[in-house]
């Protein structure tokens, strides 16, 4: 939230254009006329990363997992819509953009034998994976698994501020996406420790709805939406794009954090600052018809987090006992610089819905035949008989005919055969004396 150390800023000259754009960016009343007379804004994107809070002064102490790691390794800087800002776990630019012409490079570094590697909500990592490897994934739930981290606001060093606070900002998201701190951003204070509970939900969808029209379906697929800045479709993604593309057709240039693939576009400065702003009001009222929302749809495959936070006041002498560091400084300081933010999950399997279409080619077949067997007493047995009378049986008949033709009796095939009498085994016989009326027994006298 401070957007420029006091002690980088102090010693300018009130009529120098670095400290015009102090004042700018602090909401101050700046000198109009040396900010009218700035003609190139490109150097206001470097001039945020040296005189801001950098990272490693930020963060004291990080822990994630339940391993301790050094905090320049976890978390990069970035620059975002309010300055500049420290990010965990989050995509590698390589990966994350495509097309870029031009953007603030940061050295990343890892932790030791981590390799940067490919994500994305829909298609997840891409085989084969390193043994360690970023984006990270999450080792177990609880707060002792989770991401603990120490922070140092450095309130003597505020010379203004980006809200009405001191204290710090942060969001929750995917690693693909590219945050809106100042619409999404949540606050912590300092003096405090808190617990972040975080309780995710996932939707997916079936393949089956590709054939499916967007407007039935309402989500569109990663391949059917291809972005020209970032590798991987998202709706935030989507949204940075559409809000790069109008603000560079009604106002002529592009905000200082915007990464664009254009390499002769026009930084915004002072005189483009009113344009700017009714941009931003344009694309967050649903009255004005904007083509972003007709052009954004929300993702097939959403992750969704649910963030609960509690917090509770800071002891410098029951801090002692398991951290060193402030071992020096006093309870004011503490009271007044120092948070603490613990980062988990509330378990370690969440909810997940998936999308299917509601009846499909097999739904309606059966359907149909259901249909046929109550009403008409007609079943897939029926077929094989219409086969047989239409086409066997005729075929036999026709034989027959033919047969007939030729002068003899269809009966006089079967004159040949054997005879053969049933037996029933079951069944006594009846046996019977022959006789002959030849040999006939003598009468009696």
């Amino acid at each position: 939230m401070n957007q420029a150390l006091k002690s980088k800023v102090a010693n300018l000259s009130e009529s120098s254009m670095e400290y015009s754009l102090v004042n700018f960016l602090c909401g101050s009343d700046p000198n109009i006329t040396v900010l009218n007379a700035i003609e190139d804004w490109s150097f206001s994107s470097s001039f945020v990363v040296n005189t801001s809070q950098s990272c490693e002064r930020m963060l004291l102490k990080c822990n994630f997992g339940g391993v301790e790691y050094n905090c320049t390794e976890l978390f990069h800087p970035v620059i975002l819509d309010e300055g500049l800002c420290c990010t965990f776990n989050s995509l590698d630019q390589v990966y994350k953009f495509t097309n870029i012409s031009s953007k603030v490079f940061f050295n990343k570094t890892y932790p030791p034998n981590v390799k940067p590697v490919d994500w994305s909500l829909e298609n997840g990592y891409l085989n084969p994976l390193p043994k360690y490897f970023s984006p990270m994934k999450a080792v177990g739930f609880g707060q002792t698994l989770g991401l603990n981290i120490i922070l140092n606001v450095e309130r003597d060093e505020y010379s203004c501020s980006s809200g009405k606070s001191i204290g710090f900002k942060f969001t929750v998201g995917n690693p693909e996406d590219e945050p809106n701190i100042h619409e999404s951003g949540l606050l912590l204070a300092p003096g405090f420790e808190s617990i972040i509970r975080i309780i995710p939900s996932h939707q997916e969808a079936d393949q089956k709805l590709h054939v499916l029209s967007r407007k039935y379906r309402n989500c569109v697929f990663e391949s059917e939406h291809k972005l020209s800045v970032f590798s991987h479709y998202s709706y935030l993604n989507c949204m940075y794009e559409c809000r790069i593309k109008t603000t560079i057709s009604l106002c002529g240039c592009a905000e200082p954090y915007m990464i664009t693939r254009y390499s002769n576009h026009t930084i915004c400065g002072y005189k483009d600052f009113k344009c700017v702003q009714e941009i931003q009001y344009l694309l967050k009222n649903k009255r004005f018809q904007i083509p972003c929302g007709q052009e954004c749809w929300t993702s097939c495959f959403l992750k969704k987090y649910k963030v609960d936070i509690f917090s509770a006041n800071l002891k410098k002498s029951l801090m002692e006992h398991t951290n060193t560091l402030f071992a020096n400084v006093t309870d004011t300081y503490v009271e007044e610089n120092i948070a603490i933010a613990n980062f988990y999950l509330q378990r370690y399997s969440y909810e997940s819905t998936k999308q299917s279409p509601y009846i499909d080619s097999v739904d309606v077949l059966s359907n149909v035949g259901g249909l046929i067997g109550v009403f008409m007493g007609f079943s897939f047995i029926s077929f094989a008989e219409i086969i047989y009378f239409f086409c066997i049986r005729s075929r036999r008949l026709n034989s027959v005919r033919k047969i007939g033709n030729s002068g003899r009796r269809p009966c006089a095939l079967l004159a040949n055969r054997p005879k053969t009498r049933f037996i029933n085994p079951y069944k006594t016989p009846v046996y019977s004396l022959y006789q002959n009326n030849k040999f006939k027994s003598p009468l009696k006298m």
